[in-house]
């Protein structure tokens, strides 16, 4: 059983970092997150699967192997999160740029002030 769990992390390990770097939106990158990370996802099926194990050596050590996983795993999606955020407040700050040589806009009440206000 833990034989075929520690063959199954390293092309799973693989598999995810593909799709954490294919992930070009941040909901995209929410499915991946909960692929691996959430509560029904395959890190969590790990972890079920380790009750089955009787041999408290090998159960440790395959915990710990998970753990690296899981830990490198949300780190990676915590980053590529962190890329995509600032690329779209890059993205908005481009397209919302002021421009700071057009002339200044007269104001609307300016004109309408009451003489007793002055």
């Amino acid at each position: 059983m833990n034989k075929e769990l520690l063959n199954e992390i390293p092309s799973l390990e693989d598999k995810a970092l593909s799709e954490i770097e294919n992930a070009s939106s941040l909901q995209d990158l929410e499915k991946v997150r909960l692929s691996y990370l959430g509560k029904k996802g395959v890190i969590k099926a790990y972890f079920d699967n380790l009750k089955e194990i009787e041999d408290a050596g090998k159960k440790r050590n395959l915990g710990e192997v998970i753990n690296v996983l899981r830990n490198k795993l949300d780190q990676l999606i915590m980053n590529k999160e962190n890329a995509l955020k600032a690329k779209e407040v890059n993205f908005k700050l481009q397209n919302e740029a002021v421009d700071i040589t057009l002339p200044v806009r007269p104001e609307k009440w300016a004109r309408s002030i009451h003489s007793v206000r002055l």
